[in-house]
């Protein structure tokens, strides 16, 4: 598909062995759509719009296997999504800098959501020159649901994990990140890049377990507050056995 793909109000889709290469906003843009697979393709946006923006009211997607490429985020949601899998995709060079938000998976604006799982992808800025800012950054989503879990987090920019939560129930779990952080959590001159930022009113909470490093070390958590708001501290009971 040499163009950008559009799914509004439609149910029952797959996309299977595609190659979308998009040079507009969104490389698959969607909004109320259900019951949608998208396996085994390659979603490329040269712009620094999104590689992937669900909007408004989609329900019940599968993004699985693929690689997905470039997008100012390669991941956007909006308003009233839910039951959104997204696992086993290969994740790198994103565009955009500091100033633009380039994230690896974004929220906004702040209306509440379902649940999304994210899990067993590999995400990387290598192979751009861009110096993104979040992988994970989630807006005030009260009721939201997020399992991040199983993935590897290569070396990225600003803050690594950014939770604001207020409500929601996030869980990040059994990640391991690259071994660069272990010695360059400052990265580019930048006064922090936590590997974990959470709710600055203390309201969120979440669960923070068994995360390492690829010598199988456990990560040393790391905080930004403004409040000096409790914080969930790494649980590294009963892990599973690495690698």
């Amino acid at each position: 598909i040499n163009g950008c793909l559009e799914l509004n109000n439609v149910n029952n889709v797959t996309i299977t062995n595609a190659i979308i290469n998009c040079a507009s906003w969104y490389g698959i843009y969607a909004t109320g759509a259900s019951n949608v697979t998208v396996v085994n393709s390659k979603i490329h946006n040269v712009t620094d719009g999104k590689a992937v923006y669900l909007d408004t009211g989609n329900s019940n997607w599968l993004i699985s296997k693929n690689e997905v490429r470039g997008g100012q985020d390669f991941f956007f949601f909006s308003n009233n999504n839910s039951e959104i899998t997204i696992e086993d995709n290969y994740m790198h060079s994103p565009i955009g800098n500091v100033d633009s938000h380039s994230d690896g998976f974004q929220w906004w604006p702040d209306i509440g959501n379902g649940a999304f799982y994210i899990r067993g992808n590999y995400i990387t800025r290598e192979g751009s020159a861009a110096t993104p800012n979040d992988i994970l950054f989630t807006g005030d989503q009260p009721g939201t649901t997020y399992v991040f879990e199983n993935n590897f987090l290569g070396l990225w920019g600003f803050y690594t994990l950014r939770y604001h939560g207020y409500g929601a129930n996030m869980t990040i779990r059994n990640n391991v990140y690259e071994q660069a952080y272990k010695s360059e959590l400052s990265l580019y001159g930048l006064p922090s890049a936590a590997l974990y930022f959470d709710p600055e009113d203390g309201q969120g909470g979440g669960t923070y377990r068994c995360n390492r490093y690829q010598d199988g070390s456990f990560v040393e958590q790391q905080y930004v507050t403004s409040s000096g708001a409790p914080t969930p501290a790494h649980d590294t009971s009963g892990c599973p056995s690495y690698p």
